[in-house]
């Protein structure tokens, strides 16, 4: 129905960087859910409306609504919906500084993923792998977790991945490896735009701004 419809807008809003259009959106099939007390969609709608959040900056607010969607995901009956739910957490409370946090989440995720043998589900538990490992300071460690989940991506031609698998392995190298770290973003930034995702490119464009200054 309707709901449906805007929840998929959403998705594809959010794809294209109109993240504004993309929260209203997904709000809009959240609010329709519960109104039609669909608890499953409900759920649904709140992994959705989440994963938003998070791309856009907001990672306290996307933690809620995580914790409110993962009881309804049980790993017998929507182990995927789980997965991705504790993929987003894990995100999320990196967002928050707390990457000791996410470790956990992580773990049951790539488990799940590894069960169902679902390599976007690999490639995105092995990004948030990277973020944690960068932010606790183990270079190495977040490097290769970051180029496997580009291996994987690329593999299975998702260019919007792989543009934020190169962005956070530009990320990784800012602090010790400044030309490896522009490589990486000019890269993202070439992506960027042959996705014509415009708060990547000025993201990206600042990064490599940045670098410079350095």
């Amino acid at each position: 129905g309707i709901a449906r419809v805007s929840n998929n807008l959403a998705v594809l809003l959010a794809l294209t960087g109109k993240m504004e259009a993309a929260e209203s959106t997904a709000v809009q099939a959240l609010a329709t859910y519960r109104m039609l007390g669909d608890d499953l969609a409900c759920a649904r709608a709140l992994l959705n409306l989440g994963s938003i959040l998070l791309q856009s900056g907001k990672p306290a607010e996307a933690r809620e609504l995580f914790d409110l969607a993962l009881p309804r995901f049980d790993a017998a009956s929507y182990p995927l919906e789980r997965a991705r739910c504790l993929v987003g957490m894990a995100h999320a409370t990196c967002g928050e500084g707390k990457a000791e946090e996410a470790k956990t989440s992580i773990d049951e995720a790539m488990t799940i993923f590894e069960q169902q043998n679902n390599v976007a589900g690999l490639a995105s538990s092995s990004i948030a792998s990277a973020r944690v490992e960068n932010m606790l300071g183990n270079i190495e460690a977040a490097k290769a977790h970051a180029l496997k989940a580009l291996e994987w991506d690329k593999a299975r031609g998702a260019s919007r991945d792989v543009m934020n698998d190169l962005e956070e392995l530009g990320n990784i190298c800012a602090a010790q490896e400044k030309d490896a770290a522009a490589d990486y973003y000019t890269r993202a930034l070439a992506s960027a735009r042959a996705l014509r995702h415009e708060p990547a490119i000025k993201r990206l464009q600042v990064k490599l701004a940045a670098l410079d200054r350095q």
